[in-house]
């Protein structure tokens, strides 16, 4: 092979090599700029779905909050209403039914 021939392959090849640098560090730029876009969609997905969930604890604690309110009205309606039933003698104490002695 001749000279010249060897120096247009080195040619060739050289322009061939940089034209393969090139196009990997656009491919590696976009790949970039893609991993930018994920990580940024994740992070707003990521918001999304915190905010969906304090706003369903907070549904969730206001309802439980609620039950048990409307459950403690509940008992108190029924203890009230036991106290009622029983005869005045049931609800004294009975040491409050002698009289004290030692007051004389």
């Amino acid at each position: 092979m001749s000279e010249a021939a060897q120096g247009g392959d080195t040619t060739r090849l050289r322009q061939s090599g940089e034209t393969a640098k090139a196009e990997a560090s656009a491919t590696a730029d976009q790949a970039r700029q893609a991993a930018g876009q994920v990580a940024g969609t994740a992070v707003d997905q990521a918001k999304a779905v915190a905010g969906e969930t304090r706003q369903q604890v907070g549904a969730v604690t206001h309802d439980l909050r609620s039950r048990a309110m409307n459950e403690v009205e509940e008992q108190t309606r029924r203890a009230a209403g036991s106290l009622h039933q029983w005869p005045m003698a049931a609800r004294v104490p009975h040491s409050a039914h002698r009289p004290r002695r030692w007051l004389a």
